[in-house]
């Protein structure tokens, strides 16, 4: 059953038939996966180090291993499922799929098609429970998205190319001729059209399709199990997790010997809070207040500190000299510090491989807690959610959204575009007549809630200890970084600087880094580079418009 606000449309999404073409095929998995999670339970208490390979098909080993199988999953002792893993290949799934439910946790590793560099296929969109004449208005609205995704593209592109002549006036002379042996002139335009292609995208629904490989261990295929049922999570996503259940269960039909069965819908706590603070007279509750206070409480960030740890710089230089068993005379707080966070002194903060949490000196930064409020798009928090050191509490978009105020992010790009801008804001206006129209057809909320553009905004808390957070910042300071997330790090990096200076020098975009550490190329891009020294200036004196 999808979820809906009153029990007449509970009753009439039932008599809606549901089919979407998501495709999973199980590309890798252990060999095994019950017995290799058995016999790593039966080493703990084995003075033999155990293996699958040890559980033979006799009938007393058969039998033990569903005792052990089934003990330890009752009592909650799943770390031993984590030695299995799966890698999916997934076609066919909504953005809002994916954001809502497979990215929306720490526990995987996913590599996604990009909206910023591919041009989006625009007739791949996951069509939700609605009713013929609902579906009617849901495919006007989509294509309506794709005009004005194209419209966008070539309006936005003159704009684009004049500041980014303007940011390189090198590069003019190969924009004005035919691309040299080098293929430049092809390349800068190329580099345009991406630029171009990021803000446009905007403006697509999140019901448009995206491709992945997505690795999971076993601990959360269980977990995908119990859970597909959550209010947040589309309809589509059981078919998702049913579909990777069959894979599994065909490469080893006894992993899920032992399980959970999906927690019913009515007993979830959103489903129940839900009812009781929604009602057919305010079905969409008091958002309006809420949202006019979290954004008078943004002020001018993108992303604002709200809870930092007490006297962070203490905690950090004590634990490096925990690390050696030093005093305060024989390593002063400086150095203390340097070793923690600057890459001049720690190599390990500067190596490809991200070593920082396995470096006693690093791991001090760990100690060192901060909580933002943040505002982002959904396709930045698309992004910034793959950070998964830096966790956030997304919200129900059931309760976000409000039907009656269009509610989006207007990328730097379109406000330097008068045309593109007007475009934009009327597009979001018929996009939001549609969603009125849907829910005046009583269409269910959660099928009405695809339509919501990328632009629509995510309001909500995040958190992460400052070895994360450097983490992050050192990857999305680069000015390739997606526009939004890169204007947040810079509000983070500012507002934590101010509370503990002695670190801010060492808060810097990778090719700062490199360039502090003494390694050449600064940028380690390679061919990627942004082509900005951005390693001379100050990130506040720094304006980001392509």
């Amino acid at each position: 059953m999808t979820f809906s606000l009153d029990e007449k449309n509970s009753a009439r999404n039932q008599r809606l038939t549901f089919r979407l073409p998501v495709e999973v095929r199980l590309l890798h998995a252990s060999p095994r996966p019950l017995d290799n999670a058995v016999a790593a339970a039966m080493t703990c208490y084995s003075d033999t180090l155990l293996t699958a390979d040890d559980l033979t098909e006799d009938q007393p080993v058969r039998r033990r291993r569903e005792v052990v199988a089934k003990r330890t999953f009752e009592a909650g002792h799943n770390t031993v499922q984590q030695h299995n893993t799966f890698q999916f290949a997934i076609t066919g799934i909504s953005r809002y799929a994916v954001w809502s439910f497979l990215h929306n946790h720490p526990f995987y590793n996913s590599e996604q098609v990009s909206q910023r560099y591919v041009p989006v296929n625009t007739e791949r969109v996951v069509v939700p429970p609605l009713s013929p004449e609902g579906r009617k208005i849901f495919e006007e609205a989509v294509r309506d998205a794709a005009g004005t995704y194209r419209l966008l593209g070539d309006l936005l592109y003159p704009t684009a190319e004049r500041f980014y002549r303007e940011l390189f006036p090198g590069r003019s002379r190969a924009l004005d001729s035919p691309p040299d042996e080098k293929g430049r002139g092809r390349r800068w335009r190329r580099e345009i059209h991406k630029r171009v292609l990021e803000v446009a995208r905007y403006v697509l629904p999140i019901a448009v399709e995206a491709h992945l490989h997505h690795t999971i261990s076993g601990l959360t295929l269980h977990r995908y199990r119990r859970l597909m049922t959550q209010v947040s999570c589309p309809e589509e996503i059981r078919s998702l997790v049913q579909g990777m259940i069959e894979e599994v269960e065909r490469h080893d039909p006894s992993f899920f010997l032992v399980r959970h069965d999906p927690l019913p819908l009515e007993q979830t706590p959103e489903y129940r809070l839900l009812l009781r603070f929604s009602s057919e007279r305010h079905p969409f509750g008091t958002a309006d207040d809420w949202i006019r206070d979290f954004d008078s409480m943004l002020g001018r960030y993108r992303s604002l500190l709200i809870s930092p740890t007490k006297s962070p710089l203490s905690l950090i230089t004590n634990a490096v000299r925990s690390v050696l068993a030093l005093d305060s005379e024989q390593l002063d707080e400086e150095l203390a510090m340097r070793w923690a966070v600057d890459p001049a002194v720690n190599p390990n903060l500067t190596d490809s491989l991200g070593l920082a949490h396995h470096d006693p000196f690093s791991r001090a930064l760990m100690h060192a807690h901060f909580t933002f409020l943040k505002k982002l798009s959904l396709t930045a928090d698309a992004q910034d959610q793959r950070h998964r050191c830096v966790p956030g509490t997304r919200p129900l978009l059931q309760r976000h959204f409000r039907p009656h105020r269009p509610d989006f992010i207007v990328p730097v790009l379109i406000k330097k575009c008068p045309e593109a801008e007007e475009v934009y804001r009327n597009f979001m206006r018929r996009l939001w007549n549609s969603a009125g129209r849907l829910l005046d057809l009583d269409e269910p909320l959660s099928s009405v809630l695809y339509l919501l553009p990328n632009a629509f905004p995510v309001r909500f808390c995040e958190s992460g200890d400052l070895l994360s957070l450097r983490h992050k910042w050192s990857l999305r300071l680069c000015l390739n970084a997606q526009e939004e997330i890169w204007y947040a790090s810079r509000d983070e990096v500012e507002q934590v600087g101010q509370l503990v200076p002695e670190i801010r020098p060492y808060l810097l975009p990778p090719c700062g880094i490199r360039f502090r550490a003494n390694i050449a190329p600064f940028c380690p891009e390679g061919s990627g580079y942004c082509g900005i020294p951005l390693w001379r200036r100050e990130l506040q004196e720094t304006e980001r418009i392509l």
